[in-house]
């Protein structure tokens, strides 16, 4: 290779938008520059016009069923459930696997605004199953 070459290949190499980006990511795995943008769209979802689940398993403001599956174990519960009523094991698909970083609690994804939008949404559920921000 020729000495022009060899000073095309560097002065490329030394261009700004020629170089690899690096991104910050806050410790749930959002990039820094993305993380207002997220904050904002999830706190507009917990705050969104939907109903809890109580109207399936409340009546009078209490539970009204045998056993209730938590989400945070759904494939043990359902495995519980077929147990009971003496039916083959049911293996879920797992769509969503991955999307969290393992280990994290969901109260990490919570800020203060909407920890309280779902503490007075879901007082019941958090009473009733123990569940805490």
């Amino acid at each position: 290779m020729g000495p022009g070459r060899f000073a095309l290949l560097l002065g490329s190499r030394n261009k700004p938008e020629l170089r690899p980006v690096r991104k910050l990511h806050h410790k749930l795995g959002v990039p820094f520059d993305e993380f207002a943008e997220t904050t904002r769209l999830f706190r507009g979802f917990v705050a969104g016009d939907w109903s809890t689940n109580d109207r399936i398993y409340l009546l009078d403001d209490q539970l009204c069923v045998d056993y209730v599956i938590r989400y945070e174990a759904l494939s043990e519960g359902l495995d519980e459930v077929c147990r009971r009523v003496g039916i083959p094991r049911v293996e879920l698909p797992r769509l969503k696997a991955g999307l969290r970083k393992q280990g994290r609690s969901y109260t990490e994804y919570h800020d203060d605004a909407s920890r309280e939008t779902v503490a007075g949404r879901h007082h019941r559920d958090i009473e009733l199953f123990g569940y805490s921000f």
